[in-house]
């Protein structure tokens, strides 16, 4: 099983994503199933709250249903993170990543802890970084100097478009992993800024830079 949380002030409602064991086809192959809503429910909260949660908690669940379809549309041979908890079904595992290999992923097994930390790296801190670096920008030279920008600063900070209402949660949820890689990003800064003069400095991190970001290409080229 796949747990997808939704956070409410008050109330906790867990949704999971379950492969069906019949062989079926596209969207029928995974089913939405609600779970305990009514009973994770404050008692004293109103008929009409409950009801706003339950559309919410639907809403969500078609969000994500929309997002799975657009990985398996978009991104065959791409890797699918499992993250099953102690007490998984091993069974559930297997039928999950027969899913996700029928349409051309490559499913591969994570411990929650260990997915936590990569998507600090992989996604959290260049979202906030895009979002830091726009924000400060924007704030520097305002709308005018912006129409003299070029193809780069848009390609840097595309990142920065996102919606805060998804990253305020995503911060608040994965603050334990999502401090260090900012730690670790404000020290390569404050080492540049210390080093602005010193060429060594300055070349090791873009030379660094550089060689990582050809592994990454050459990994995705080698996926496809």
């Amino acid at each position: 099983m796949v747990a997808v949380r939704v956070a409410l002030p008050g109330v906790g409602i867990g949704l999971r994503l379950r492969a069906l064991e019949r062989p079926v086809r596209c969207v029928e192959i995974v089913q939405l199933c609600l779970l305990d809503v009514v009973d994770q429910c404050p008692h004293h909260l109103a008929h009409q709250r409950i009801v706003e949660v339950i559309t919410l908690v639907f809403e969500r669940a078609l969000e994500f249903l929309q997002a799975v379809m657009a990985e398996v549309v978009g991104n065959a041979d791409r890797p699918w993170l499992l993250t099953p908890e102690g007490g998984s079904d091993g069974a559930s595992l297997e039928r999950l990543a027969a899913f996700a290999t029928a349409f051309g992923a490559v499913p591969r097994v994570l411990s929650p802890a260990a997915h936590d930390r990569l998507m600090a790296y992989l996604s959290h801190l260049p979202q906030l970084a895009a979002s830091a670096m726009m924000h400060v920008i924007g704030e520097q030279i305002g709308e005018e100097g912006l129409t003299l920008s070029g193809r780069g600063l848009a390609d840097t900070t595309r990142l920065a478009s996102s919606p805060a209402g998804v990253w305020q949660d995503i911060c608040a949820t994965s603050a334990d992993e999502i401090g260090p890689a900012l730690d670790r990003l404000i020290a390569t800064l404050q080492e540049l800024r210390s080093g602005l003069t010193d060429e060594e400095t300055v070349s090791r991190v873009f030379e660094s830079a550089g060689a990582w970001r050809a592994r990454m290409l050459a990994s995705e080229k080698s996926d496809r």
